[in-house]
């Protein structure tokens, strides 16, 4: 009997604290069903997916890129939709993603997630559990029937103590993210067009929490 759903993170070097967060804000009971796949290496996702796609009903990709990474990332989504096809639901987010979001979903992805992605992971993987149509949901960007970009309005800026640092039960531990946001915007700088351009900073007390959690 297939299960109902895997998501799959490329889990790079580079990107693996992006995906820690959006992880982190999965962590919760309401998701206990959803089965969660840590992948470092090219070959083990092209390979690996095959078994994925027999066990579980829905397989959800996330991958994370700045614009260094485009070429390896399109040569990647390349392989594997010549692989899997429309087999898999391909996510992006990040800074190359959230600043060319068009150009992002020409590569092959289905969805992109524009800017903070911790509220609309979660009401992503509400749509994509109930069998609900998710395009309607805010913080995202994808292609219509005519091949235009739709997006769907930025979200506001999270509460970052509502959400932990990084996911606990998944022993992924990194940084934790003390502040948010960037009021200077720089041209050459995505974060206060991901994260918006006033700072917002965790709570002592939300620190000290994942400090003694990390001990």
């Amino acid at each position: 009997m297939q299960k109902n759903i895997a998501f799959v993170i490329y889990y790079h070097t580079n990107n693996k604290y992006s995906f820690n967060a959006l992880v982190g804000a999965l962590e919760t009971e309401e998701f206990d069903d959803i089965d969660i796949y840590f992948v470092k290496s090219k070959d083990n996702l092209i390979n690996n997916l095959k078994n994925l796609n027999r066990k579980y009903q829905k397989v959800i990709l996330g991958i994370s890129f700045f614009t260094t990474q485009l070429w390896d990332i399109n040569r990647l989504l390349k392989t594997l939709i010549k692989k899997y096809g429309k087999k898999l639901i391909y996510i992006a987010g990040g800074p190359h993603p959230t600043g060319d979001p068009l150009g992002t979903l020409k590569m092959g992805f289905d969805t992109i997630f524009i800017g903070e992605g911790e509220e609309t992971i979660i009401e992503f993987f509400q749509k994509i559990r109930n069998n609900e149509e998710y395009k309607d949901i805010q913080g995202i960007a994808y292609l219509n029937e005519d091949n235009e970009l739709c997006y769907t309005d930025k979200r506001a800026p999270i509460n970052l103590d509502i959400y932990p640092p990084f996911p606990v039960k998944y022993n992924k531990f990194g940084p934790i993210e003390i502040t948010r946001g960037c009021s200077y915007v720089c041209y050459f700088c995505q974060t206060p067009y991901i994260a918006g351009t006033t700072p917002r900073h965790r709570s002592i007390e939300s620190i000290c929490k994942y400090v003694e959690i990390m001990k």
